[in-house]
């Protein structure tokens, strides 16, 4: 291989990892979404607690996962409607978005409804595995704020853990803000930024 054929192989590579980042930013809108559904869920849940009507406690989160579930794709096919060329690290995004959303619903509900552990449980397991899903997003996309977002969550699922049960659902908002709904907004403000600069 010659030198300039090498250094084309670079450049191609470095190009096509600035356009994964700049598509990157634009998933922005998935991190508010699922903020926002998972913190209705959670307020659903809390409310049904306080009226002791823990039996529709189900029937919150299947409506929430269900809208956020139909939202995404709806969002997925508008992306995709954009001719554009599919690189490795989107694939790894897709795949990762989809192995971790079947581990929190495991986490969260299978787990707990087949005795594995108790629900108490439930917050400082999801919140390991919310930083964990974007400590390895902030390694493979090198986003810093992603960092900042990951320790969040792991801090919140150790601390969680010192809480009265009744207020784990409530403080599980706090890292959804800081670690989710934020960073979701810092994306889409670059993207915003990103379209003005074109």
């Amino acid at each position: 291989m010659n030198s300039q054929k090498a250094y084309e192989d670079v450049q191609l590579i470095k190009e096509m990892l600035s356009k994964t980042k700049s598509r990157i930013r634009s998933s922005g809108k998935y991190f508010i979404l699922w903020g926002y559904v998972v913190m209705a869920g959670i307020l659903g849940t809390y409310l049904l607690g306080r009226w002791e009507r823990f039996e529709w406690i189900w029937a919150v989160w299947c409506g929430v996962m269900l809208t956020g579930s139909i939202v995404t794709v709806v969002f997925a096919r508008g992306e995709k409607g954009r001719s554009r060329v599919v690189t490795l690290f989107d694939r790894i995004g897709a795949i990762l978005g989809m192995g971790f959303g079947i581990s929190f619903f495991l986490a969260a509900f299978a787990f707990p409804l087949l005795g594995i552990y108790d629900f108490p449980a439930i917050g400082p397991v999801t919140g390991m595995l919310a930083g964990t899903f974007l400590f390895i997003l902030a390694c493979v996309y090198e986003w810093k704020t992603l960092f900042a977002a990951a320790l969040v969550w792991w801090l919140f699922s150790v601390g969680v853990a010192f809480l009265p049960y009744q207020g784990r659902a409530l403080a599980m908002i706090i890292p959804l803000i800081l670690g989710y709904i934020i960073p979701g907004y810092i994306l889409q403000r670059h993207e915003n930024k990103e379209n003005e600069d074109e």
